[in-house]
């Protein structure tokens, strides 16, 4: 089903229409659960910050 039609059904059906994804806002955060033998590895990687190298990573 196409999006207009979509959009159209949950109308007629009392349904909220979602935000588009593009326009919410982000914190920029998330949580992710990770093995602990996962997080020593990877915070012995990055010896300065965790953060660096994780959004490093995730950003390939």
């Amino acid at each position: 089903m196409e999006v207009k039609g979509c959009i159209k059904d949950m109308l007629k059906n009392g349904e909220e229409i979602p935000i588009p994804i593009s326009s919410r806002n982000y914190s920029g955060e998330f949580m992710v659960r990770i093995p602990l033998e996962v997080h020593r590895h990877l915070a012995l990687e990055a010896s300065v910050s965790l953060n660096r190298i994780a959004s490093a990573k995730l950003a390939h």
